[in-house]
């Protein structure tokens, strides 16, 4: 009987076929090729960030050349590729959140394909969970991408502002905020310091209560449209 694949590891057996792997075992850029090329001609499509967005992104990492550079949601893969790669570059470390086990593990074997192991260390369970444990040792974070389950955007922004992993130059970058849409990270982050403090006190951040967030920090916001989607990309001025 023919084992039925998830389209995620129809994805993961693509890269492996030996006339694929071949082509682009160690290769980044290669691997994100080989990536959007199955995206499209899938009749399922696969959410990941893919080459107009990222344009974007890999610029914000090439200004600020971030030496840790950590993820909420890390799906196959495809970003944990593309960031990895331009952190190679400039001696960063890549550090993926990704609550469900089997796409930890399928993200862990695209990031080996693309030869960025030894730069990309993957944590599995709540974000919520492992940021407090993560942050006694890597904090502040020069660089957070967001791209997980929509409804803890803001939660999980405020375990990061309150364990001490957003600091003075922190870039944040939040995917889909358009589709399928984060309204209410959108307005979080272009709240001023009374707005946020007075949110938090009246909000209890179902990522844990005792993070509330951190209404001291000053920030600055900016929505980018991408095609039918947009970005927001939010550096922090001061704590």
């Amino acid at each position: 009987m023919i084992e039925l694949m998830t389209k995620e590891l129809k994805l993961l057996k693509y890269l492996q076929s030996p006339n694929v792997l071949d082509s682009i075992k160690g290769k980044p850029l290669k691997v994100l090729k080989a990536i959007d090329d199955f995206n499209a001609r899938s009749s399922q499509h696969y959410m990941i960030v893919g080459p107009a967005k990222g344009k974007f992104i890999v610029e914000e990492i090439q200004r600020t050349k971030p030496k840790i550079l950590i993820e909420l949601g890390c799906f196959v893969g495809y970003s944990a590729v593309k960031w990895g790669h331009e952190l190679s570059t400039i001696g960063g470390r890549y550090y993926g959140f990704e609550f469900s086990e089997d796409y930890a593990d399928i993200t862990r074997q695209v990031i080996e394909i693309a030869g960025l192991s030894s730069i990309s260390t993957i944590l599995v369970g709540a974000a919520s969970e492992r940021l407090p444990e993560f942050a006694k040792h890597h904090k502040p974070a020069d660089f957070i991408f967001i791209d997980h389950e929509k409804s803890l955007y803001v939660p999980d922004f405020r375990v990061m502002e309150s364990v001490g992993l957003i600091g003075e130059s922190t870039t944040i970058v939040a995917d889909n905020i358009i589709r399928p849409g984060a309204p209410e990270y959108h307005q979080y982050v272009n709240l001023d310091s009374n707005e946020r403090e007075t949110y938090n006190n009246s909000h209890e951040n179902i990522s844990g209560s005792s993070y509330k967030g951190k209404s001291t920090n000053l920030y600055t916001s900016q929505l980018i449209p991408v095609g039918q989607d947009a970005i927001e990309i939010t550096k922090c001025l001061s704590v």
